[in-house]
């Protein structure tokens, strides 16, 4: 097994996107003094819980300005307005009038909006949540948000030749177009997996980014200009199509070799549209569980220095379809537990080599890798 950066790891990293909180606890000396007084010692877990408590605090203020300017925002530019009109005054009703008014905990009263949201708006793409690098409406610059992705290795987690010359790839997220080091890091990505006689994609825990980013992708898996989408934008009243690129700086893939897509609940997003464009085209076979089934666009607006609000402003049309995934989510031709789909998707990809090959030597080696997958008990 080749890995493309095998001094980090084969690409793997356990790094969140989410952004910790630092942590105050007592340190040795305070420690010690505490004991000669004969008082009882703050533990390190005691103190992160206190602080935790703090941080987890919401004043009046705060908590009115964020119902207010939420329920505004949603009313102003959620992609629907017939569904606004409908559930808007249900919605107001629950934040002004309940007990989400006394609540004073902050993660307590993200839980409960975004379980109104939920359940009325059915929509995964409206919620509430702390802000984290990337995510918008926290005045983020360009530079600031490419040296953390860029630290992130743009979530590009895996670049590996498996047996039988297949390619694997693990992306998590389809980072901003704009942002060169991205389209750099995808370009050296694939030509690593450019030679190899078949490509596995790992989207089982990919969250969304840049339809342009997603167009980017698909552009490697294809020789021709494709109309992949229709994207309608409530607050332009403008649709804007979205196309493959003619011009790639990396290697393509090309439309031939065997590509299998793998694809769980966790998929979201732009990752379900890539997936959806691979298999409208008929140039990937996907493999594991029904997606998430969020396929509106969004935005991401400052309710506190705390807390944002994701906001769908607009809809997508598939050229393929006529239609997109959302509330349905993408639908797999192979279904099988996530857990256990790259080696199904492995195997699958080993036979098509097998029956493809035609030098004894090949197809030996292919046989072996097949036998060596088989031995291998399924995922648990």
């Amino acid at each position: 097994m080749r890995s493309l950066f095998p001094s980090r790891g084969a690409f793997t990293l356990a790094a969140s996107l989410l952004v910790t909180s630092s942590v105050s606890f007592a340190g040795p000396d305070a420690t010690a003094a505490a004991s000669k007084e004969q008082k009882p010692a703050v533990t390190d877990s005691q103190a992160a819980g206190v602080t935790a408590q703090a941080e987890d605090f919401i004043s009046d203020a705060e908590r009115q300005q964020v119902i207010a300017k939420a329920l505004t925002e949603i009313e102003a530019k959620y992609v629907f307005p017939e569904v606004v009109k409908q559930q808007l005054p249900e919605l107001r009703r629950r934040w002004t009038e309940g007990e989400l008014t006394k609540q004073t905990k902050r993660s307590v009263l993200i839980r409960k909006m975004n379980a109104d949201l939920s359940a009325l708006f059915h929509d995964g793409h409206l919620f509430v949540a702390p802000p984290r690098p990337g995510m918008g409406g926290q005045h983020q610059s360009p530079a600031e948000l490419d040296a953390y992705l860029r630290k992130q290795h743009y979530e590009i987690r895996r670049a590996e030749i498996l047996a039988g010359n297949i390619g694997y790839l693990r992306l998590d997220l389809f980072a901003p177009y704009d942002l060169v080091g991205f389209r750099r890091a995808l370009a050296e990505a694939m030509s690593f997996v450019a030679d190899t006689d078949a490509l596995i994609l790992d989207l089982r825990n990919h969250h969304g980014g840049d339809v342009r980013s997603v167009a980017l992708w698909v552009s490697y898996f294809t020789d021709q200009r494709v109309h992949l989408l229709d994207a309608f934008d409530r607050l332009t009243g403008q649709t804007t199509p979205s196309v493959t690129l003619a011009k790639l700086e990396g290697t393509r893939y090309g439309k031939d070799k065997p590509v299998y897509v793998l694809i769980s609940r966790r998929t979201f997003s732009g990752g379900e549209e890539f997936a959806y464009d691979l298999q409208g085209m008929k140039r990937g076979t996907l493999v594991g569980e029904t997606s998430a089934g969020a396929a509106n666009n969004n935005m991401f607006i400052a309710l506190s220095p705390q807390l944002v609000i994701s906001v769908p402003y607009g809809h997508v049309t598939s050229s393929f379809t006529r239609s997109n995934w959302e509330q349905v989510g993408v639908k797999p031709d192979v279904k099988t537990d996530p857990k256990d789909a790259l080696r199904v998707a492995q195997e699958q990809a080993l036979q098509v080599l097998l029956q493809k090959a035609t030098r004894r030597e090949d197809k030996q080696a292919l046989e072996q890798a097949l036998s060596a997958l088989r031995t291998q008990a399924p995922a648990s």
